[in-house]
């Protein structure tokens, strides 16, 4: 029989952070249930880290009662691109990534994206549902360099361009967002076999 009291205080300007242990295992993390922290039984420490929510560079997003907002559409701050505007990943080679169209939706240091192959050949889907999101460091020619490689793969046996024949993978903006508010209905382009089916944004502030 034991006991165990757990005190946790957040610097005031923290805003958001999440914990879910199973304290019945001696496991480091329960990584089912965690998101951002670890739990260290053996030590009895919890470490919290920060919970990425975007840095609201595209401002607050209100969506009012009856009204219907499609973020692969929607413009915001002035830009001359959708906030969830996406485009065709032709290569991937570590950190750089080679897309077809405009870079201009992708080409502003700190601009958060999501990678994710949504559809295979026949007989070449091992790699379908694969998805992260990675961070622009900046453009190189006509190549995205992101802060850091890709962990996943979205080819047949890797990411380079001969990988990548015959899947569908698109690199996808996702909307920083500071305040959310839904009253409505917030939607994103239904899949038409090359493009949508997702839905994807960061919140920093509030989400309702």
């Amino acid at each position: 029989m034991c006991s165990a009291k757990l005190a946790l205080t957040f610097d005031a300007s923290i805003t958001d952070r999440y914990a879910a242990e199973d304290f019945s295992t001696t496991r480091m993390r329960d990584t089912a249930l965690s998101i951002g922290s670890n739990w260290d039984t053996r030590r009895g420490v919890l470490t919290i880290n920060a919970y990425d929510a975007g840095d609201g560079r595209d401002g607050d997003l209100a969506v009012a009662a009856g009204q219907t907002v499609d973020l692969s559409t929607r413009v915001s701050n002035g830009h001359n691109f959708a906030d969830m505007a996406s485009a065709a990943v032709q290569d991937i080679n570590g950190d750089h990534v080679t897309v077809s169209g405009s870079l201009a939706p992708f080409s502003q240091p700190g601009t958060r994206v999501l990678l994710i192959n949504l559809r295979g050949a026949a007989n070449q889907s091992a790699p379908v549902g694969a998805y992260e999101f990675a961070t622009i460091q900046s453009v190189d020619g006509a190549e995205l360099v992101l802060s850091q490689p890709l962990s996943r793969r979205y080819g047949i046996g890797g990411n380079n361009a001969s990988a990548l024949t015959g899947q569908l993978v698109r690199i996808i903006r996702v909307p920083q967002f500071k305040s959310v508010q839904v009253a409505g209905t917030l939607t994103g382009p239904a899949f038409d076999g090359a493009q949508g089916g997702v839905l994807t944004f960061f919140a920093s502030a509030t989400l309702a």
